[in-house]
């Protein structure tokens, strides 16, 4: 009697036993999937705020560019400086005061152009002159006679928010003011406000390698034009991605633009995607 029992229990609790497992890794696999879905859809979230703030910094930024413009086309001594084309003094007049912007408002670029756009000064690399400027901002600035401002791949290969302002003097045009900023510079701000790791990428078609190695050596920064096949890295925190990492993972968001990759690395498991950047034009 007792065997019977014993063998009846047998058939009956092993379809038990076999059913709840199922169900159990139907209910972990639907709670992982629900969990990841929602991890997705908070990137997601994040990722737009992230490019909201983004475009925020850039508008601050262009608007304080605009203030010290100003500033600048009331300097009495740049302005003769400038309207008797003397080159040496109006460096002389104009470095300390590249150097304080550059040291607290982090301005990387200070130029001064004729009224035909052609430069007469790069304070930030006097060296330099006599180019005629045809970046957007410029032309814009010319064509319309007010200060234009706009993100610019520049001939250097660093992507500046870039300001140009008419500079005039007793209603005439004495020619053109500009600053610059790389923005480069964000990517450490905007990581400490959303602990995630950023980086620019700019297309490697669209850059000369020699300009843009010595424009990132003017900077003080070191080229790195290897790192991936067909894009450079101008600024990044990607202390956690090392190179082959960093270089399949960028080919896969570049095939895929709005997809959202998740890989594995150092067994943590990590999201990434793409953000568009466009310039003035």
């Amino acid at each position: 009697m007792d065997r019977s029992v014993v063998n009846l229990k047998k058939p009956v609790l092993l379809p038990f036993v076999l059913g709840g497992l199922v169900l159990f890794a139907v209910l972990v696999f639907s709670i992982y999937r629900e969990e990841a879905s929602g991890i997705e859809q908070e990137f997601v979230d994040t990722s737009q705020t992230l490019g909201k703030v983004y475009r925020s910094f850039l508008k601050d930024h262009a608007e304080r560019l605009a203030v010290v413009l100003d500033t600048a086309a009331q300097d009495k001594a740049l302005v003769e400086a400038f309207a008797a084309r003397d080159r040496e003094h109006l460096r002389e007049l104009a470095r300390p005061l590249f150097d304080r912007l550059r040291e607290h408002h982090r301005i990387t670029h200070f130029y001064f152009h004729d009224p035909d756009r052609v430069n007469f000064l790069r304070v930030h690399q006097p060296e330099y002159f006599g180019d005629v400027i045809d970046r957007y901002t410029a032309k814009s600035a010319q064509r319309t006679g007010e200060l234009s401002h706009g993100l610019e791949l520049g001939p250097l290969g660093t992507f500046t928010l870039r300001a140009v302002l008419p500079w005039r003097h007793n209603g005439e045009l004495l020619g053109y003011l500009e600053l610059g900023e790389e923005v480069g510079r964000l990517t450490p701000r905007l990581h400490q406000l959303f602990d995630m790791e950023i980086g620019i990428l700019i297309e490697k078609a669209y850059l000369s390698r020699n300009e843009w190695e010595g424009g990132l050596e003017m900077l003080g920064r070191k080229p790195r034009w290897d790192l991936l096949d067909d894009e450079v890295l101008v600024s990044g925190t990607d202390s956690v991605m090392p190179p082959a990492a960093l270089r399949d993972l960028v080919a896969r968001l570049r095939s895929q633009p709005d997809s959202i990759e998740r890989f594995s690395l150092n067994d943590r498991q990590y999201i990434a995607g793409a953000l568009p950047l466009q310039d003035a034009r």
